[in-house]
């Protein structure tokens, strides 16, 4: 018996991903099975919302001005081999975006997280709350500077010297 075998080439036809702008005004997780997410203008955490932010998210800002603000709960833990990416929708521009934003009274962590090309204001992430958590992750590429904390004691109770 003799069988034909007939290839077949599909285009590839890639997700753009969720489109997101405004307010989470309700509890979100963002997985990576939707990466990835475009911020299309600033996107903002109310106050008693936790964000929660998937290993392996790509987060991607279109405009320059563009912020992710968190005045209730960031979390995005990435893992050394699925790390969380905050970055312009194209190109490798500084100042390509804003930043993350974290507000007087907001809490989170920022952990494997890689934060890249922002800063468009006065840096990448800005941090005016004593609850949030930057560990184990790589900022880079500001047009400004990386980390800006702002009447934030991050290393209270540390020992001497520490604020």
């Amino acid at each position: 018996m003799i069988t034909d075998t007939i290839e077949l080439y599909l285009p590839l036809i890639q997700w753009p991903g969720p489109e997101v702008c405004g307010e989470i005004i309700t509890d979100t997780i963002w997985m990576a099975a939707y990466n990835p997410y475009q911020l299309t203008c600033d996107v903002i955490v109310i106050p008693g919302v936790t964000l929660t932010v998937e290993a392996g998210v790509r987060v991607k800002f279109y405009h320059p001005e563009d912020d992710l603000i968190i005045s209730g709960t960031l979390k995005a833990v990435g893992t050394q081999y699925a790390p969380i990416h905050f970055q312009p929708v194209s190109g490798t521009n500084l100042d390509s975006w804003g930043m993350v934003a974290f507000q007087t009274g907001s809490s989170g962590v920022l952990d494997h997280t890689i934060i890249e090309y922002g800063g468009l204001y006065q840096c990448i992430v800005y941090i005016a709350s004593d609850a949030v958590q930057v560990l184990n992750s790589v900022v880079q590429y500001s047009g400004d500077a990386g980390i800006y904390i702002k009447d934030a004691p991050p290393f209270r109770g540390r020992g001497k010297g520490w604020g």
